[in-house]
């Protein structure tokens, strides 16, 4: 421990490396289901003008909470803006976008080498609670698909159920600055937190599509062959095939290429 820490630094960074352990074990599920490299959780407490001056961090890296700690001013304009986008009760979540001016995605990516990752925010009146995972470089499209987004959906209850101790004995973040968190009522992009299941709107008629076709759909999207989707989701090829002509004459879209923009732009 370096004596160049203020006094609540140091004792955040204590309190980082008591609660790491803990918090490595929590995630130890997503790391091995998704191809997850890097878990956070912030709970960014607002006051009456919907301001936030402190907020706990967890995280399963201690470079990046020292880093946090010692050198983060702000919450960076992307996450800011995803934080204010945020509506109460819902689950909005904020893809990392390839290419940004936002100095904190910046280094997340060039020194950390988190190249890709999905935050998730969930408003309350008093405070937001954000998550944030990361993947490596090549992993993008595989974060995306709906296996992985549905790992997280049960990841973050799994949290919500065991962390709640650990979140009471998290390091604190103070920030000099407040942070203007007060909602712009713009939405982010949400998510049922009972069911994935896709569906968009064509020619004012909503499309729904299955559990069963969704999944189907995020593997073909990959590049995965029938036969390999069949085996990963336990099913026969001629079903995954019924699954797929389904979708195709959902969308009205026959080639891959087009059904995998498709599916991207819905996730």
């Amino acid at each position: 421990m370096t004596c160049s820490l203020g006094d609540h630094r140091k004792q955040a960074f204590e309190k980082a490396e008591q609660t790491h352990p803990m918090m490595l074990n929590i995630c130890e599920p997503l790391f091995r289901y998704a191809p997850i490299c890097g878990a956070a959780f912030m709970r960014f407490f607002l006051d009456e003008q919907r301001q936030c001056s402190n907020a706990v961090i967890l995280t399963t890296s201690l470079p990046v909470f020292r880093w946090h700690l010692l050198e983060v001013t702000d919450n960076g304009t992307e996450f800011l803006n995803a934080s204010k986008n945020s509506i109460n009760d819902e689950y909005n979540y904020f893809l990392w976008p390839e290419k940004t001016g936002d100095h904190i995605l910046q280094i997340v990516k060039q020194k950390f080498r988190h190249f890709n990752g999905i935050s998730v925010y969930k408003r309350h009146d008093t405070y937001i609670d954000c998550w944030n995972f990361s993947s490596g470089e090549n992993a993008f499209l595989s974060i995306l698909n709906h296996t992985n987004m549905e790992i997280l959906r049960k990841w973050i209850s799994h949290f919500k159920r065991e962390a709640s101790f650990l979140i009471n004995t998290a390091p604190l973040k103070y920030y000099a600055d407040k942070l203007d968190m007060s909602p712009t009522g713009n939405g982010s992009p949400s998510f049922d937190f009972n069911t994935l299941n896709m569906s968009f709107e064509m020619n004012n008629c909503l499309i729904k599509f299955t559990k069963r076709e969704t999944e189907c759909w995020s593997f073909f999207a990959q590049g995965f062959r029938v036969k390999e989707i069949a085996k990963k989701l336990n099913l026969s090829p001629r079903t995954v095939e019924g699954y797929i002509n389904n979708i195709k004459f959902k969308t009205g879209y026959n080639l891959r290429s087009d059904l995998t923009k498709m599916y991207l732009d819905l996730m």
